[in-house]
């Protein structure tokens, strides 16, 4: 008769459960690991490279991929200057008493003019306003006023009070979460900016404007934003919020009320 001997020692079931997972594998339609006699890096490196192109591509430099290239840009953005500029030097024309009024209001709405394009542009794409546009108007604004404190001996009282007031309820907004900052910023851009109208037209009691260009602006803002807001949520009823671009709504607005400020005048 035999002798059965007993082993106390540790059994080694390695090869047992790489059969095992190597079955399971066939089973499952996986890849069958006791096959794969590669190397660790050519494996790492056809997962990454399987990783890369199945993951999607997010916004370049310069935008969504079916944005244009820079130089194309101009093929709209300079002719869309353009037409702002002349309808500024017209409201312009008909508002100031003198040249030094005239440049006064204008320099201001140039500058808005030549970056509205491309404000407009980036906040669509990336819902963000640039501070390299919109901080050198708010201080071209704010050295119109500092000239016109300075010539005309009056405080602009309806500037401050307007740049001051789009502020502070865009501030008041932004807190409760539904504006960025560039939308605080560009506001009181905005608010400096057509406010200043009421300062130049001052002095003639006949053309003074005083709050009215920024009530416009104001209004014609939230109602153009507002209803894109509300396309947006019909497009998509499942949604309880629609989140827009608000930057050129608050430029439709802006150049709306520069645009017809002569007919209050």
């Amino acid at each position: 008769m035999g002798t059965r001997v007993a082993c106390f020692g540790p059994v080694d079931n390695s090869d047992g459960a790489a059969r095992d997972r190597t079955s399971l594998a066939r089973m499952t339609g996986g890849p069958d690991e006791a096959t794969d006699v590669r190397a660790p890096d050519e494996r790492s490196s056809e997962g990454q490279g399987r990783a890369s192109s199945t993951t999607p591509r997010g916004p370049t430099r310069w935008g969504p991929l079916w944005w244009p290239p820079p130089w194309r840009r101009l093929l709209w953005q300079v002719p869309l200057a353009a037409a702002l500029i002349a309808s500024a030097a017209n409201t312009m024309t008909a508002l100031s008493a003198s040249s030094f009024s005239f440049l006064c209001g204008m320099l201001p709405a140039v500058y808005l003019a030549a970056v509205t394009g491309e404000l407009a542009r980036v906040d669509i794409a990336e819902h963000r306003l640039p501070n390299r546009l919109v901080l050198p108007g708010l201080a071209v604004a704010v050295g119109c006023l500092v000239m016109l404190w300075i010539v005309s001996g009056r405080v602009p009282v309806t500037s401050l009070v307007a740049g001051a007031g789009m502020l502070l309820f865009f501030v008041a907004a932004n807190l409760a979460g539904s504006m960025g900052m560039g939308d605080v910023k560009l506001a009181a851009l905005i608010g400096f900016v057509l406010g200043l109208l009421g300062d130049v037209t001052a002095s003639d009691a006949s053309a003074a404007l005083g709050f009215t260009p920024v009530l416009c602006g104001g209004i014609l803002a939230f109602l153009t934003g507002g209803g894109a807001a509300l396309v947006a949520l019909a497009r998509h009823p499942r949604r309880t919020r629609a989140r827009i671009a608000f930057g050129p709504f608050l430029l439709v607005g802006f150049w709306g009320a520069f645009a017809t400020a002569s007919l209050f005048g």
